[in-house]
């Protein structure tokens, strides 16, 4: 995974700066996309809102609504199947 780590800050040099001087909105950013498999689109429509920075993802925080906590039909984070 520390391969695509290094992908993703390439590809993204000026957020990769960012989270290295202490945004911790882009370093969740590159997690996310690392997550991701690098794919921008795949960030917004993250299927995994038990993450714990799923509220965060998108640079700041936004609310889940109760009908998608509450719907118990939860899909697995994909990294956690890795």
């Amino acid at each position: 995974m520390d391969y695509l780590v290094d992908e993703v800050r390439e590809k993204h040099p000026k957020m990769a700066q960012r989270a290295d001087s202490g945004s911790r909105a882009a370093a969740i950013r590159i997690f996310c996309l690392t997550c991701m498999g690098g794919q921008v689109s795949l960030v917004r429509s993250c299927t995994a809102p038990r993450c714990p920075l799923y509220n965060f993802r998108l640079g700041h925080f936004e609310d889940q609504n109760e009908t998608d906590e509450n719907s118990g039909t939860q899909v697995d984070h994909p990294r956690a199947s890795a």
